[in-house]
């Protein structure tokens, strides 16, 4: 029996839950030394690098898939924000936001994107930062958002 993509992202996942960076890493290395990561492994990597504070990982992997010109998809990009946020790089994950992430349709920022950022923005005491950037490329987002926001 050879292991699939879906086994292993099971896998990675359930490494990432009990706390297993180690067992999480060597998973994703083989999927990706073999060209079998799904967009689903991206995201458990990036999940896993974030809980794990591994913020060197997370960007030398994020930084060869978009070099390799693999295409992130929407939930890739919104867990690559989460781990930059979940890892104290706000600015960096706002720069991500406003000027990295394509403005296609399938990887346009969305409600998701905007909530993760402010609420890791408020958590750091800098929600007015994000709201002053976000509210000004995306202005129906953050307004759709801003309900609960400031609740």
């Amino acid at each position: 029996v050879t292991p699939d993509a879906p086994l292993y992202n099971q896998l990675m996942d359930a490494y990432n839950r009990v706390g297993s960076f180690e067992k999480v890493l060597t998973v994703w290395n083989l999927l990706s030394s073999t060209g079998r990561h799904t967009n689903a492994s991206v995201s458990i990597i990036l999940d896993a690098c974030g809980f794990a504070g591994q913020y060197k990982i997370a960007s030398y992997i994020c930084s060869n898939l978009l070099h390799s010109g693999y295409p992130l998809n929407l939930r890739n990009w919104n867990s690559w924000v989460e781990c930059l946020c979940r890892l104290g790089q706000l600015p960096q994950a706002l720069d991500v936001v406003c000027s990295k992430m394509p403005k296609k349709a399938d990887t346009y920022p969305d409600q998701n994107t905007i909530r993760v950022l402010a609420s890791f923005g408020r958590a750091m005491g800098r929600l007015e930062e994000v709201q002053t950037r976000v509210q000004q490329q995306f202005p129906d987002e953050w307004d759709a958002c801003s309900q609960e926001l400031h609740a």
